[in-house]
C-alpha cells in the first residue's frame, strides 16, 4: 500500500511537470513575440531621438519652437509608456518563471513529489469513467477527446497508454504519445531480463517490441527528398499480444492528422507484427515516390499491421495458419477491421483527406473486404491480388474509375484469381482476378525488371516449382517487387496515392480463357525501369 501511494504521487508530480512544461513552453514563446514587439517599438523610437537631436543640433528656427517641443514631449510619452510596458512584461517573464519553479521544486526529489501529490485526485480516473463504452463509433471517440482538458489529456495518456494508443477515433499524435510509452515499457521491462528467464509469450512481445523500434528508428534517420526535412514518424498502433502474439502494429510516415494524401499499405501472406520493420521499408519506398511526383501536397502512408494474416509459423498451428491464405476468412476479419480503422483515421482529422488503401497479396482481398464493408476509400489498388474476396465488379469496391488492379504477368499469385470460364482453385479461392477485363477494375502496368529465369533460360509459368514468399531468390520472386523502388508499379501507386490518374500508365486486362501465357498482353511486354525517387539512377537504392 505504501509503495502504491508513493507511486500514484509520482505519477501525479511527473505528468503535473510535463503539463506545466507544456504551458510553460507556449507562455514564453507568446512573451518572446512580445519582446520582439517591444524591441520593435524601441528602435522606432530611438530613430525618432536621433532626428530631433540633429534639429537641436543644426538649430530649431523661432518659428519652429514650439512645435519643436511638442515632438519632444510626445516622444516623452511614448518613451514613458515603452519603460511601463517593458516593466510590465518582465513581471509577467517573472511570474511565468517562478510558476513553472514551484512545480519543479516540488517534484524535485521522491519525497518532495509524495508530500505535495499523495492523496490527490488522479484526473485520469474521471476521464476512463467517462469514456465511450468500447463498441461506440469513431466519432464519438473523437468528440470524448475533444472536450478534455491538456491536463487530462496527458493524464489518460499516462495512465492507460495500451488504451489510448489503440483507439480509433483519436489523432495520430495522441496515439503515437501514448504507443510510445507502451513500447518503451515493453523495451525497458522485458529487455532488462535474462532470455532464459522469459516466458515464450514475453518472448514473442520483446521481439515485436524490438522490431517496432527498428522501423521507427530506421524511418526517422531518413529524410524527406523533397524538403529535405525529416520525416515525421508516428506509432499508430501496437498492440504484441493481439492474435495469440502475432501481434497488431502500424507505423506512419509522414503525419497522419495533417497529410493532404494518405495512403494505408495492407500486407499478406506471412505477416506478423514482427515483420513491421519490413513493411515500413516498403512504406518509405511508396512515401518517397509520391513525394517527388507531387511535392506540393503533403503525404503520410501507413504501413498497416491490424488483421490476422496467414502466416509461416512452423509447427501444427502454424500449417493451419498458412492454410488460410487458401480461404477468406481472415480476410474477411480483416476487412471489417480495416473499415474501422479507415473510419477511426477520418474521425480523428479536422477533414477528409484523399485515402487510397493499397492492398497487396493476401492483404488485396482483406482490402477488397474492408471496401465492400464501406471504408469509404478514394482510391483502392490490388496488388499481386490473389481474388476481390466476395465483390464480383469493381463497382462493389468503390466509385468508377477508382479502383485499380496491378498484376505482373509472371506472378503466379495473381493467377488464382477466378476469371469466370476458368477458376484455378476449382471454386475454392479468394474471388474474383481484378485484372480480368469482366471485373471492371482499371489494369495498371506492374511488370518487374527482375524477371525470372528457370534453368535453360526458358521462362514459363512452373506450378511444380515451388516458391516461398520469404525468399528472395526464388524462381517465383516476381510477386515480391511490387513495392521495389524505380519499378512500374511502385510509379503508379504512388499516381494514384496523389491522384494524378493522368500520369499512371494503363495495362490491357486479363481475358478467358485461362491460357495467360497467351493471353495476358503483359507477358511480352519488356518491362521498363521508372525513376520513382528524383536520382536519375534505376538502381533501387535511396538517394543519400
Amino acid at each position: 500500500a505504501a509503495i502504491g501511494t508513493r507511486a500514484d504521487a509520482l505519477s501525479l508530480a511527473l505528468r503535473g511537470v510535463a503539463v506545466r512544461a507544456d504551458l510553460h513552453g507556449d507562455q514564453m514563446a507568446a512573451l518572446l513575440t512580445e519582446r520582439t514587439r517591444l524591441e520593435e517599438r524601441r528602435a522606432t523610437l530611438l530613430e525618432r531621438v536621433a532626428d530631433l537631436e540633429a534639429t537641436l543640433l543644426a538649430g530649431v528656427p523661432a518659428d519652429r519652437a514650439v512645435s519643436f517641443r511638442t515632438a519632444c514631449d510626445q516622444v516623452q510619452a511614448r518613451v514613458t509608456e515603452l519603460d511601463l510596458d517593458v516593466a510590465a512584461w518582465a513581471g509577467r517573464v517573472a511570474t511565468e518563471e517562478t510558476a513553472m519553479l514551484a512545480v519543479l521544486t516540488a517534484a524535485a526529489t521522491a519525497d518532495l513529489a509524495e508530500r505535495a501529490y499523495a492523496g490527490g485526485a488522479d484526473p485520469a480516473d474521471g476521464v476512463l469513467l467517462g469514456m465511450p463504452g468500447a463498441d461506440s463509433p469513431a466519432s464519438r471517440f473523437d468528440r470524448w477527446w475533444d472536450a478534455l482538458t491538456a491536463e487530462q489529456r496527458t493524464a489518460v495518456i499516462a495512465a492507460a497508454p495500451t488504451i489510448i494508443g489503440n483507439l480509433d477515433g483519436l489523432p495520430a499524435t495522441a496515439r503515437d504519445a501514448a504507443n510510445r510509452l507502451a513500447l518503451g515499457k515493453d523495451l525497458s521491462e522485458l529487455g532488462s531480463l535474462p532470455a532464459d528467464h522469459l516466458t515464450e509469450a514475453e518472448r514473442r512481445r520483446l521481439e515485436i517490441a524490438r522490431h517496432t523500434q527498428v522501423a521507427l528508428t530506421s524511418a526517422e534517420g531518413k529524410v524527406d527528398l523533397r524538403s529535405g526535412a525529416p520525416i515525421p514518424t508516428q506509432l499508430y498502433l501496437y498492440d504484441p499480444a493481439a492474435f495469440g502474439g502475432d501481434g497488431r502494429v502500424a507505423v506512419v510516415l509522414g503525419d497522419l492528422d495533417t497529410a493532404d494524401n494518405v495512403a494505408v499499405t495492407v500486407p499478406g501472406l506471412g505477416t506478423t507484427a514482427s515483420s513491421i520493420d519490413g513493411q515500413a521499408d516498403r512504406a518509405l519506398n511508396l512515401y518517397d515516390a509520391a513525394r517527388v511526383d507531387d511535392g506540393a501536397r503533403r503525404t503520410a502512408v501507413l504501413a498497416w499491421i491490424g488483421y490476422d494474416a496467414p502466416d509461416l509459423a512452423a509447427g501444427p498451428t502454424g500449417l493451419a495458419d498458412v492454410l488460410g491464405v487458401t480461404g477468406p476468412d481472415q480476410a474477411a476479419a480483416g476487412g471489417e477491421a480495416l473499415a474501422d480503422v479507415i473510419d477511426g483515421l477520418k474521425a480523428g482529422r479536422e477533414r477528409d483527406p484523399h485515402l487510397t488503401v493499397i492492398g497487396y497479396s493476401y492483404g488485396s482481398t482483406t482490402a477488397a473486404f474492408g471496401a465492400t464493408a464501406g471504408m469509404g476509400a478514394s482510391d483502392v489498388v490490388l496488388a499481386g491480388s490473389p481474388g476481390a474476396g466476395r465483390a464480383e465488379h469493381a463497382g462493389e469496391l468503390g466509385r468508377e474509375g477508382h479502383v485499380w488492379a496491378i498484376a505482373n504477368s509472371r506472378d503466379p499469385v495473381t493467377a488464382l484469381g477466378d476469371e469466370g470460364w476458368f477458376d484455378a482453385t476449382g471454386g475454392r479461392g479468394l474471388g474474383r482476378n481484378p485484372a480480368e477485363d469482366d471485373f471492371g477494375a482499371q489494369r495498371l502496368q506492374g511488370e518487374s525488371v527482375h524477371r525470372w529465369a528457370h534453368p535453360g533460360g526458358v521462362e514459363r509459368l512452373d506450378p511444380t516449382a515451388g516458391w516461398d514468399p520469404r525468399d528472395d531468390n526464388s524462381r517465383w520472386d516476381d510477386h515480391l517487387h511490387y513495392y521495389d523502388r524505380d519499378t512500374e508499379s511502385l510509379h503508379n501507386m504512388a499516381q494514384v496515392v496523389n491522384g494524378d490518374y493522368a500520369d499512371t500508365t494503363a495495362a490491357g486486362p486479363r481475358h478467358d480463357p485461362w491460357w495467360r501465357a497467351v493471353q495476358d498482353p503483359e507477358w511480352s511486354r519488356t518491362p521498363q525501369g521508372l525513376d520513382t525517387d528524383g536520382d536519375h539512377d534505376l538502381d533501387g537504392a535511396r538517394p543519400r
